[in-house]
């Protein structure tokens, strides 16, 4: 092997280990400041939630009964109410409406929120946490993503000791989105029936850290870990690659662009001076006259 390799190997080791211990304590921290509001936060939201909906209600029931007695609009009032609490209780039990199912605090959703927050692959639900939870999430990135950054660097070393070229790198990009997307696509059969072109789109979006808006659409929390810890870094050389050769294609028009605006301005600039010269001539000549 050899030794650019072997060194940027050992310092890409260090910052996954670095890494790894970041994400495992965040996540514990991350849990119980999470598990501590779950449950008043589910209580009062879902009590101003009714009140608001019953107060909408009853301004609606009242705009129809104007005109009315005041016995009379409390009698149509319970009824409309009651009517309405039937209504919804029946078409929860059919299925057709179903409740909104809170997130439970757990580690393994800690963990993964952690990891979308350093890697930024995202999206990230912030309906479900409490106040500090999201200000803890807010400092635990601003440390986590130069950690992710120092490690991704320390890979690309590691993979152009190696592999050079934009060609080469491309070939190795649609290696791993070949290979996990068949690995998620393997893991989704028996619960889901994805599409492969899908199962491609997933893995890009999510290696490229654009991320997946639908959470069906996201790898399994083990498979993601474990391609992350390399797919991202191939990617994120790659793209580096390809920027360099797109910047050196370009290079030439970007040159000769620098050129005719420097010739525009210098014409500009030399105009403005004649006036300017003109000006001073004419008031010279009037203060003499």
């Amino acid at each position: 092997m050899m030794p650019r390799f072997q060194f940027a190997f050992r310092r890409t080791l260090f910052y996954l280990l670095l890494i790894l211990a970041y994400l495992v304590i965040g996540s514990l921290i991350f849990f119980f400041l999470w598990k501590r509001g779950s449950g008043l936060k589910a209580i009062g939201s879902s009590s101003e939630r009714l009140d608001f909906e019953r107060a909408e209600l009853l301004n609606v029931l009242y705009a129809e009964a104007i005109g009315r007695q005041e016995h009379d609009w409390s009698l149509l009032a319970n009824q409309k109410l009651d009517s309405y609490e039937k209504s919804l209780s029946q078409r929860i039990e059919s299925g057709q409406i179903a409740p909104r199912n809170r997130l439970k605090p757990s580690f393994g959703l800690a963990f993964r929120h952690c990891f979308s927050l350093i890697t930024t692959i995202g999206p990230v639900d912030i309906d479900d946490l409490n106040i500090e939870s999201k200000i803890f999430s807010m400092f635990y990135a601003a440390f986590g993503i130069p950690f992710v950054l120092l490690y991704l660097g320390q890979c690309a070393r590691a993979i152009t000791s190696v592999i050079s070229g934009v060609k080469q790198l491309l070939l190795l990009l649609l290696s791993v989105l070949f290979l996990v997307s068949i690995a998620y696509d393997v893991v989704e059969q028996g619960a889901d029936d994805t599409p492969f072109i899908d199962a491609i789109l997933s893995v890009f979006l999510q290696m490229s850290t654009i991320g997946c808006e639908d959470d069906k659409d996201e790898l399994p929390s083990i498979l993601l870990y474990i391609s992350a810890a390399f797919g991202i870094s191939a990617f994120s050389v790659t793209f580096t690659a390809i920027q360099e050769e797109i910047e050196r294609l370009i290079g030439p028009y970007e040159l000769k662009f620098t050129h005719q605006y420097a010739k525009m301005e210098r014409a500009i600039s030399g105009s403005r001076l004649e006036v300017l010269q003109e000006d001073d001539t004419e008031d010279y000549s009037e203060h003499t006259s």
